[in-house]
């Protein structure tokens, strides 16, 4: 008997249908139903209608593939049988190696479209070799949720219009930046890097980071639009010359700033550079940076890291060795050396971090910005730092045993939901293998520090929440 159950058959050919479709789009494909009555032996064919459950484990990389090839149009048989399978999606195309296949392709509008090219081949295929009528009986149970990372109508009125992907061309423009900044002449020191640590060059903002047309700004009402500042390093080469005075520092850093913004100005007329204050109350920190506006449509904010070996923080952190450090005055140091190592040491490798590890994990980067995106809209955002959101996602991408690494943005952030729903945050702390170099000794020691940080505060009044990375051990 060919079919022991009235959707055995059906299960067989549609499991058929998708393996020859998805082909290496896919690693896992299950198609299941819950109907299991017999089919009645006088029946010659199925009455009833069959629901079908699938289950596809997606391959991240393959699954974004635009074009499908096929066999060469010198093999007749093959051609034959790929374009009974397609239909009219098949095409005789010639590709820039010289070859000449039948192929599909997928057009897409936007980058997040590519995404959607399975759940695309699946309705097709369906609909073309079961019933035209089942593509829209089709209910995909993954939700999609790139629509709730699209910015709002009245916010792109300012952008300007780019063919690549709005990721690739801030980082062009960076490195524009990046460039324009180490040919500068006539500096005290030069400039050994320039150091990206802004989301959208991580590529993990929740917008994407288009150009902005700074001409119509002037005719938008205040509010409607939002103009992306892209925050950078500027790492200066060693010297014995800087002062020992931290407020001195912080003058002279002014001071260079200056200088970088009008030699920037004066050799691209275009550029707009204005040095701007921070931190006023607590001037033995960092207290100025350089905005610089290119006419392309970017913005981006240079802090100066002054001696590669963090001699700001080491001086700090003498100070605050001094026993007969007054209470007030040793708060003001503490805060110095969190800002500090916010600015030059834990942004600078946070970023590097995610640029290194979204090389590995396609999704990362899309999965955080969803995750941003769902804190932002239930009024949590504020009470997280951006760097934490990325960590909680990070876990699940890096520590993903015994699943699968995520093989889509939705997929991790429903994963993310749940580590936050169900981590014992009170006992337990978040441990991140950032690069891998993590032993057991390391482990042990996050777990002594997340032990002492609980003894000193056991009604957990502060410090919820305890990530440790392998920076941090």
């Amino acid at each position: 008997m060919d079919a022991p159950s009235n959707s055995f058959s059906l299960i067989k050919r549609t499991n058929a249908i998708l393996q020859q479709g998805l082909t290496t789009r896919i690693k896992l494909i299950s198609v299941t139903t819950s109907d299991n009555a017999a089919i009645p032996i006088a029946s010659s064919k199925i009455t009833e209608p069959v629901i079908l459950t699938l289950g596809v484990q997606v391959d991240p990389e393959a699954s974004r593939r635009i074009v499908d090839y096929g066999p060469p149009s010198s093999d007749a048989t093959a051609a034959a049988a790929f374009r009974a399978f397609w239909g009219d999606k098949a095409e005789l195309r010639r590709f820039k190696d010289g070859s000449i296949l039948e192929s599909v392709v997928w057009n897409v509008k936007h980058l997040e479209d590519r995404y959607g090219i399975v759940k695309r081949i699946i309705r097709y295929v369906l609909a073309r070799h079961i019933s035209a009528g089942v593509a829209g009986d089709i209910v995909f149970l993954t939700p999609t949720l790139y629509p709730q990372i699209a910015a709002s109508r009245d916010i792109t009125e300012t952008w300007m219009k780019v063919e690549s992907n709005p990721f690739q061309t801030l980082y062009e423009a960076f490195e524009r930046f990046s460039k324009d900044l180490k040919d500068l002449k006539d500096l005290p020191l030069n400039i050994s890097a320039v150091v990206s640590v802004a989301e959208g060059l991580t590529r993990t903002s929740v917008t994407l980071p288009q150009p902005q047309n700074f001409g119509k700004l002037g005719s938008q009402n205040t509010g409607s639009y939002y103009v992306p500042v892209h925050q950078v390093v500027i790492q200066l080469e060693g010297s014995g010359r800087w002062p020992d005075d931290l407020r001195a520092i912080q003058k002279v850093k002014i001071g260079m700033l200056l200088r970088i913004g009008k030699l920037l100005e004066t050799a691209h007329p275009s550029v707009v550079a204005r040095v701007g204050l921070e931190n006023t109350d607590l001037d033995i920190a960092n207290t100025g940076f350089l905005d610089v506006v290119y006419q392309q449509g970017y913005a981006f904010r240079a802090r100066i890291q002054h001696d590669p070996n963090h001699r700001e923080a080491q001086l700090i952190e003498r100070i605050l060795k001094n026993k007969t450090l007054q209470h007030s005055e040793r708060t003001r140091y503490e805060l110095a050396l969190k800002a500090y190592q916010t600015y030059f040491m834990r942004g600078v490798q946070h970023a590097q971090a995610i640029n290194a590890l979204r090389g590995n994990f396609y999704f990362l980067p899309d999965t955080i910005r969803l995750v941003k995106r769902w804190l932002a809209a239930h009024l949590l955002s504020s009470h997280l730092s951006y760097r934490t959101i990325e960590l909680l996602v990070t876990y699940v991408f890096v520590h993903h045993y015994p699943r699968d690494v995520p093989s889509s943005a939705e997929v991790g952030f429903l994963r993310t939901l749940y580590l936050l729903s169900t981590w014992n945050w009170r006992e337990e702390p978040l441990v991140i293998d950032l690069d891998g170099s993590m032993n057991s000794t390391t482990y042990e020691e996050a777990s002594k520090a997340f032990q002492a940080i609980r003894r000193q505060d056991p009604g957990i009044a502060h410090s919820a929440w305890c990530i440790f990375t392998s920076h941090d051990t």
